[in-house]
Order: structure tokens, then C-alpha cells, then sequence
């Protein structure tokens, strides 16, 4: 099974876009992480004003796109990439549907995303054991190009505590390297 790090803030955003949407409508956003650590979440991005938000679908408009790109390229510039999205389901609907998966392809045959084949999807729902409600999926194309969706576990920790052990394996990194070349 896959593991993701997933920063307490990225949740908070995630939960907190989710919850001000109502119950009766689905909502999202981005996921965002360092560009050399493929499994690390540390930011999340909602949505705008100007997507599209029903009962049953949830669509990021042009309008949409363009504001959470330019929010996006903010990060670039500091080293963070896009690794993927989250919305909310339905009440108990806990994995991707239909319209879901197709999104994904598209997604994933798109080379502009510049993702490796490799997609997190965060799906938010309301459980009955009052868990968590933030279900991971990582989602991949096989050689043929059929749609492939594999659970994650998620380890929540704060953002800040990630960035400081990033910094302490970069720099034990370096010492290693310089050792080695001492």
C-alpha cells in the first residue's frame, strides 16, 4: 500500500472547503508538495468562487483554472509542484465514481500536468464511525491505458515538522556527499 505524509494544514484546508460548501454540495481543490518528495502533501488550495458547484458534481471552471494556476505558480516559484485533487462526496460515498476516474484519465493522459502517472485523489465524506473523512487514492494508467486506483495511507503530521525533517535530510545529504568526497 502507498503511504503520503499529508501536512495537518493541508487537511485543515480540505475539511474546512468541504464543511463551508454545505452538505448538499461537492467542493475541492489542489494538493500541493515539495517537487522532490513525491509522497509529501503540504498545502492544499481551494477552489474559487467561480467553480461549479451541485449536489452531485463538482467542475472547476475556466475562471477557476486560471486563479488556482496563478495561486499555483506562487508555489512553483518556492519549490512546491501540484500532486493532485480533493472534493467532497456524498454522505458515505468513500471512493471515486465514475465521472471521477474518467477525470483522472484525462488527467493523466494530459502531458502538461507533468505528474509521472502518478495522481493523488483525496475523496472527503462524512463516515459513520466519525474517523477521519479524508479517503487517499493513487491513481495510474497501466500499459494498455485503463485507469488504475490503489488505496493510500495517509500519516498526518504538522506542516512545519515535515519542512524541518525535509531540511535535516538535505543537509545529512550534503554532509554525506562532502565526506565522501573528503
Amino acid at each position: 500500500m502507498d503511504k503520503y505524509i499529508i501536512s495537518l494544514e493541508a487537511v485543515t484546508g480540505m475539511l474546512v472547503e468541504c464543511y463551508r460548501a454545505g452538505n448538499d454540495l461537492e467542493t475541492g481543490g489542489i494538493l500541493i508538495g515539495p517537487k522532490n518528495q513525491d509522497s509529501v502533501i503540504t498545502d492544499s488550495i481551494a477552489s474559487s468562487i467561480h467553480a461549479e458547484r451541485q449536489s452531485c458534481t463538482y467542475y472547476q471552471s475556466e475562471q477557476d483554472v486560471e486563479i488556482m494556476n496563478e495561486v499555483l505558480r506562487k508555489y512553483q516559484k518556492q519549490g512546491y509542484e501540484f500532486k493532485g485533487y480533493y472534493h467532497r462526496h456524498p454522505s458515505g460515498m468513500y471512493y471515486l465514481s465514475s465521472g471521477d476516474l474518467t477525470t483522472c484519465a484525462g488527467i493523466l493522459n494530459d502531458e502538461s500536468y507533468c505528474i509521472n502517472n502518478t495522481l493523488l485523489m483525496c475523496i472527503i465524506t462524512e463516515t459513520r464511525d466519525n474517523k477521519l473523512p479524508v479517503f487517499s487514492y493513487i491513481v495510474s494508467l497501466d500499459a494498455n491505458g485503463k485507469v488504475v486506483v490503489r488505496n493510500v495511507k495517509s500519516e498526518i503530521l504538522l506542516k512545519k515538522c515535515i519542512e524541518n525533517c525535509m531540511e535535516y535530510f538535505k543537509e545529512e545529504g550534503e554532509n554525506n556527499a562532502n565526506n565522501i568526497a573528503g
